[in-house]
């Protein structure tokens, strides 16, 4: 979605609303990528994660 605003506030908000949410799912992505990352080198730390799921 592209935001067109005349005022410079409004267009300022919309920019840092629009870079926060990019932020936030970029964290997100790494977050995750870093999470499999962390399961897959400790076997033991995925298999707890495993039992909870199940147990959940």
């Amino acid at each position: 979605m592209v935001f067109i605003d005349i005022d410079i506030f409004g267009g300022a908000v919309t920019f840092f609303v629009v870079f926060f949410v990019t932020l936030s799912l970029v964290i997100c992505v790494i977050f995750c990528f870093g999470f499999k990352l962390l399961v897959s080198n400790y076997h033991q730390f995925g298999e707890g994660i495993r039992v909870c799921s199940i147990v959940l």
